[in-house]
């Protein structure tokens, strides 16, 4: 173990610090890159730049609820539309030309005063309204999220979503604190993850290539130092510099950006090693498929980039057309992050999230070991 440990230390100081360029894109390009996203989008945060789309639906008019709506047509961040018939405006809302549908029942006025009326006895009362909202848009979730701080203003206790939209039942407290969108913490998983993979699909091939090359791998099969021992080595290496990378990215994270002490958790470390383990076989993977460096660099870079951008990264691609969808859906990073995501408290949209990253797992260790003389150079 202590030969491991050893040649894992040689391979990072050769790795990463004596070259400058290994230790930039790993340690110093994600947390430019969260820097300039952060600048970019960051104001979204605040409600700079953004209009949320309403759909109002009166079964019949109210008095309360349109007084509340007079109020919000003043607000440039919010875009009111009223409909006369609830299945006009959903036709609306699913051709993503509204974000959310807001259906007031007849009996909306009469319920909400009784609900006043009771607010300081243990009786309760259903205020009749639906909302309506995709949970696959991000701006649709965000608008529901604004919906929900509104009607907590006036007191609603209970509101429903839409048939095979997602069901969320929600109790009001005065006393409670409505979560804000915060774009600096939404892309921070994304950030965590694009180093993941810039390590998988990068790092690690690149250095074995290399050492194939030069026929260094071969001298390894007959050595003391075995095949086996060398790619551990090189795994080990490469997760110290991933150990390093988040540390100062959480730290970036923590102390500008505010990111939750969430990203501490058990549940969201263990996501970051899952997502290591299998970058790290993918990565082994090409390379035992693949013999010449630029061949290797075609591939990695064609996967990365399609990984990344189909993976919900930096904006929704679930409700992209089935001729593109159908890859956001074999891709393990759609499912790492979403998981990554949920535990930071935003909406996870997929409900399986190891079925894919681990046959992914099972498919890339499976073919480096059918070609583990390929890795080392030997045909």
């Amino acid at each position: 173990m202590k030969k491991i440990l050893r040649f894992s230390l040689y391979l990072f100081l050769n790795d990463y610090i004596r070259d400058f360029s290994g230790s930039f894109w790993i340690f110093f390009f994600p947390l430019i890159l969260y820097l300039i996203l952060t600048s970019i989008f960051g104001g979204i945060a605040e409600g700079e730049n953004v209009t949320f789309r309403i759909g109002v639906v009166y079964e019949e008019k109210s008095t309360a609820f349109e007084k509340m709506v007079s109020h919000l047509k003043g607000e440039k961040v919010f875009d009111i539309r009223e409909y006369r018939k609830v299945d006009e405006a959903l036709k609306q809302l699913k051709e993503s030309k509204l974000d959310v549908v807001i259906f007031v029942d007849k009996n909306f006025d009469s319920s909400f005063t009784k609900a006043i009326l009771l607010a300081k006895t243990k009786m309760k009362l259903t205020v009749p309204i639906d909302i309506y909202y995709v949970p696959e848009r991000t701006e649709s979730s965000m608008a529901k999220d604004v919906v929900k701080s509104i009607l907590k203003t006036m007191e609603v206790e209970i509101w429903r979503s839409f048939g095979n939209f997602k069901d969320v039942k929600v109790e009001s407290s005065l006393e409670e604190k409505t979560k804000k969108f915060n774009m600096a913490h939404y892309y921070f998983p994304a950030i965590v993850m694009m180093t993941i993979m810039s390590i998988g699909f990068f790092s690690i091939p690149y250095s074995i290539a290399e050492k194939r090359e030069r026929k260094s791998t071969r001298r390894l099969l007959v050595s003391p130092f075995g095949s086996g021992e060398f790619i551990l080595s090189v795994i080990l290496n490469n997760f110290l510099a991933l150990l390093i990378s988040l540390t100062l990215l959480f730290s970036m994270g923590m102390l500008f950006y505010r990111v939750p002490k969430v990203i501490l958790s058990s549940q969201f470390i263990l996501q970051i090693i899952l997502g290591m383990l299998i970058y790290s076989m993918i990565g082994l993977m090409i390379v035992s498929l693949v013999k010449r460096i630029s061949t290797i660099s075609i591939i990695s870079n064609s996967l990365f980039q399609a990984m990344m951008f189909l993976g919900n990264f930096y904006f929704n691609v679930l409700n992209m057309s089935w001729g593109i969808r159908w890859f956001v859906y074999i891709n393990p990073a759609t499912y790492i992050l979403d998981k990554l995501r949920g535990t930071m408290g935003y909406n996870s949209y997929l409900s399986n999230h190891l079925l894919v990253p681990f046959a992914w797992l099972v498919l890339s260790i499976l073919i480096v070991t059918l070609n583990f003389k390929r890795v080392m150079g030997v045909e």
